[in-house]
C-alpha cells in the first residue's frame, strides 16, 4: 500500500506543476511551457494507469467492485483476503466462463442485517474478532449457469460455496482462512 500512496503523492506533484505550465502558457503564450504541459500530462497518465493496475486484487478485478451497495469501501485489512479470493478463485472463474459480475462483496453489520444477511456472515470483512483474510462475494458469469459456477468453484477448492439458481448467482468465500469448515449449500 505504500507503493500506492507514493503513485498517488507523485501524480498530485505532477498534476499541480502540469496546471502551472498551463497557466504559464496561457499567459505568455511560449511554447516552451505547453511542451512542458504536455510532458507533465503524460507523466500524470501513466500515474494514473500505474495506480490503477496498483488498486486491484488481480488484473480483471478492482477493490471498489467489491463496495458495500450502499458505498461503503472494502477495508483496507481485507485487501489481502480479496486478493487471495481472487487470484485463487475467481480469474480461473473468469478464465473458464467469461467476465464475473460481482453481485455483493463486502457487507457492513447494519447493512447485512437490512438485506437479511447471517449475523456472522463472511460478507462482513471486518466482523469482531476477524483480521480481514476471510471474505466472501456472490458473483455472476457471462456463461454457464450456477451448477455450473459452485461445480467449478468446488472442483478449486474453495471453502465456501452456495448455489443460488433461483437468483441467477453463486456464493463463494474463503472461509478457511479463518479457521471455519468448508461448507455447501443451496438457497
Amino acid at each position: 500500500m505504500a507503493n500506492l500512496d507514493l503513485l498517488r503523492r507523485k501524480k498530485r506533484l505532477r498534476a499541480r506543476k502540469m496546471r502551472r505550465q498551463w497557466k504559464k502558457y496561457e499567459a505568455t503564450g511560449k511554447q516552451g511551457h505547453l511542451k512542458a504541459f504536455r510532458l507533465h500530462r503524460r507523466a500524470v497518465r501513466k500515474l494514473v494507469k500505474l495506480i490503477d493496475r496498483a488498486a486491484r486484487p488481480s488484473p480483471n478485478f478492482r477493490y471498489d467492485e467489491f463496495n458495500c451497495k450502499d458505498g461503503t469501501p472494502v477495508p483496507q485489512a481485507a485487501h489481502k483476503g480479496l486478493d487471495h479470493l481472487c487470484q485463487t478463485y475467481l480469474e480461473p472463474l473468469r478464465k473458464k466462463f467469461g467476465p464475473v459480475s460481482i453481485t455483493s462483496g463486502y457487507r457492513h453489520s447494519r447493512y447485512n442485517a437490512a438485506v437479511g444477511g447471517v449475523s456472522n456472515s463472511v460478507h462482513i470483512y471486518d466482523f469482531p474478532g476477524r483480521d480481514g483474510s476471510a471474505v466472501a462475494a456472490d458473483v455472476v458469469c457471462a456463461k454457464g449457469n450456477p451448477y455450473e459456477w459452485a461445480a467449478f468453484l468446488d472442483s478449486l477448492g474453495a471453502a465456501g460455496v452456495g448455489t443460488y439458481p433461483r437468483h441467477g448467482f453463486v456464493h463463494v468465500d474463503n472461509r478457511d482462512r479463518m479457521g471455519w469448515p468448508t461448507s455447501r449449500w443451496t438457497g
